[in-house]
Order: C-alpha cells, then structure tokens, then sequence
C-alpha cells in the first residue's frame, strides 16, 4: 500500500460554533438543510436561523438571483471577484460572469447584525441597523470578450443597472453602517455608488477603503443628518467605463457617443470626517466634494486648486497631485479596470500622507487606514482559503505521494 504525505501550512485559527454554515451551488454529494441548489438561494436564507451562514459557491456559472431579501442577522460569504485578475487567491481562479451574482440584495427589518462579503453584486439596499457589507465588487455586466473597442484590453465592463448601495433611514434611525473594503463600478452618468435616502438620523456610517468610479451621495438634505467616517477611498471621476464610448484618445469606437469623462461631478456629505482619500477629476475650477459641516483632511486632489475646497484649506490636504506619480503606470490614465491597477507608485505622494485615528501616519488610498480595513485585492473574504494545490500525476510512481497544500487566512 502507498503512502500519502500531506504537507499542510496553516496560518490561521478556527473557530467553532453552534451556528449552521449552509452552502449554496455546492457541486459534491447533497448533505439535508445544509447544501441548496442554485435556484434556492431565497429558500436557504428563509430555511436559516439567525446566526447562520450561507456561502455561496461560483464554480457553475447558474447562480444569478435577482432578489435576495434577508429578515434576520445572517453572515453571507462568497469567493471574492475579479479572480483571473489576481494570482495567488484561490487554486481556481475563475473569471466572473454576469450571471455570477445577487442582482439585489435587501436587508429589511430585522437583518440587524448581518453581514456581506466576496460577492459580486448589483444593488444592495440597507434598512436596518448594524450591517456590514465588505470586499464585494459593484458592477453591472461584462462585455462579450470579444469586444475590443479603443484598442484597449477587454472584457469591458457595461455600467448598465446597479453598482450602488442605498442606506435608507425611512422609518427610524439607522446606526452602525460599515461598508469597507468594496470595488463600485460606475452604472450610470452622474449616479452615485452610495447614496443615503430618508427622514431619519443615520449616525456611525463608515465608508472605508474602497473604490468608487464616480461620486457618492452621503447627504440626505434638510429632514435626516448623516454623520460617519469617510476615510481612504479612491473617487474617480475621470472614467465610464467604455459603454457606447465614440472617442477615447483619438480611437473611434463602434458604439455610439457617450461622455468618457466626468469632470463636473461632485459627491455630498452631512457630517463626515473625510480623510486619507485620493479623489481623482479633471474639473479645474470646482471641488470634487461638497462638505461644508465636515473635517476635510489628509486628502489627495488632482487637479482642482485648493482654492476651490475652502473647507479643505490648511488641513494637511494635497492639491494638484499627479495621479501616474500617485499610482504608477498601471493607473493607465484613469482607466481602471480591476483592483490591481490601484496600488502606490514607489515614490507615490500619497505615501504617508495620511493619518491614523491614533494620530500616527498611514497612507492615503485603500491599502492604508486602520487595522483590519485595508483592501484586499478580489475581495477575498476574511475566512481560510487554499490557494495552492500541487499533486503528483496519474501515473506517478513515487512511494510516499507528495502532496502539498497552501492556505491561508485572509484576514
């Protein structure tokens, strides 16, 4: 009889629980009350306790649910986004699908205390307090891959329906709203990838570490006040992503006219501190952000002069900033297509340039910021993953069998 050698590297600590952990597209053999096909995703949140788990698999390209409503505090995971993007994630790097997603995912009355992350999806909407929603990627649909418009690499993105959060405080106060860590795709002209509707009070909203193509709306006028943290994000203002797109740099696409550039859009906020952000525009004369009741500080601007962000003057904010010496060569001029086009160029500005809440240094952008936030490229959620797989062929002969498995904790 062979042997098997397993060389296991474990870097991470499991925890266990009583809570149910139900799995949604798992392809192997059928456990009762615990996997549920495609088709069910709705039926396994109904079927969950409150405290429960659902992980949904994307190893079939089936699993697209239009609604997805959660009534009590359920913990959702994913396998993160963008997989063919970035290596070294999970063993099978899977390119997405746009019918890899929840179309809407709604936590209503009752959800408190629920969570999201490694999804991709279209819309979220949140209407109860103490909801998290992390490391999941906003987006509409893909292209077909053949589709090459500009001369640039495809798939494109299509920023059709979705791409957006809404916070709605329409019946009482919202508190305790955590959205970290995410990648927004731009769906609409001038929409916003966040935006807060409603009469009530939505106090402790932080907004952290993610990506926004476009603006977002944090401001419900004069009825609710927003108060929170909006803190090492990237706005970027500069690019729609090349749906109907005619001209770009001089190449005549095949899709009709369309505005490639956003220069005159500008997000708004209640009372926020705003800080250690990059926000990137090609408007000369205006701010990108309207916050006269907030600390604006540590912030990295493009081209707007600080002269147009009065209440951004003398607080260590840096105007003018080039954004290739920012990000380096792959910010491609604002093109951004996935997470890895957003990391500092060696000698970046932004480097240090912000602050932490224990008034220490840290970066500006999505990989700096407090303990626990930074960004993790594909949004890989925070839970034991293996990433590296390497076994002997059919017809190996070796006695004992090697096989080695890599894992990590993603936290």
């Amino acid at each position: 009889m062979k042997k098997f050698l397993l060389l296991l590297t474990l870097s991470c600590i499991v925890f266990q629980s009583q809570a149910t952990i139900r799995r949604i597209g798992y392809i192997g053999a059928p456990v009762a009350n615990i996997d549920f096909s495609y088709n069910n995703m709705q039926f396994a949140a109904n079927t969950a306790a409150p405290g429960d788990t659902l992980q949904i698999y994307q190893q079939l390209a089936v699993n697209q649910v239009y609604i997805l409503e959660i009534n009590k505090p359920l913990t959702i995971i994913g396998f993160g986004h963008s997989l063919n993007s970035n290596s070294g994630d999970q063993v099978i790097n899977k390119s997405d699908s746009i019918i890899n997603k929840i179309e809407n995912l709604v936590f209503s009355v009752g959800s408190a205390g629920s969570s999201v992350q490694g999804l991709n999806l279209n819309s979220c909407f949140i209407g109860d307090s103490n909801i998290t929603i992390t490391r999941c990627r906003f987006k509409g649909e893909y292209a077909l891959s053949t589709f090459n418009a500009c001369g640039s690499a495809s798939p494109f993105l299509y920023p059709l329906t979705g791409g957006m959060i809404n916070i709605q405080a329409l019946n009482y106060n919202l508190n305790n709203i955590f959205i970290n860590g995410n990648y927004f795709d731009l769906n609409t002209y001038g929409a916003s990838s966040i935006i807060c509707t409603g009469t009530y009070t939505m106090t402790n909203v932080q907004i952290t570490n993610n990506y926004f193509n476009g603006k977002v709306n944090l401001s419900t006028g004069t009825t609710g006040q927003v108060y929170g943290v909006f803190a090492n994000n990237i706005m970027n203002h500069k690019f729609q992503h090349l749906f109907e797109l005619y001209n770009h740099n001089g190449n005549i696409c095949s899709q009709g006219p369309v505005y490639p550039y956003l220069p005159f859009i500008q997000s708004n906020f209640d009372y926020f501190n705003i800080k250690n952000n990059i926000i990137n525009t090609d408007d000369t004369t205006s701010c990108t952000i309207i916050a006269p009741t907030s600390i604006v500080q540590n912030n990295i601007f493009s081209i707007a002069s600080q002269y147009a962000c009065p209440s951004a003057i003398n607080s260590n904010n840096i105007f003018k900033a080039n954004m290739t010496n920012v990000f380096g060569a792959s910010w491609n001029d604002g093109l951004v297509y996935n997470d890895n086009q957003l990391v500092l160029g060696a000698s970046s500005p932004a480097i240090n340039a912000g602050i932490k809440e224990n008034l220490t240094a840290t970066h500006c952008g999505i990989f700096g910021g407090e303990l626990g936030q930074t960004y993790k490229l594909s949004g890989i959620p925070s839970v034991p993953s293996f990433y590296q797989l390497s076994t002997p062929g059919l017809n190996a002969t070796t006695n004992p069998f090697n096989v080695t498995i890599s894992v990590k904790s993603n936290n």
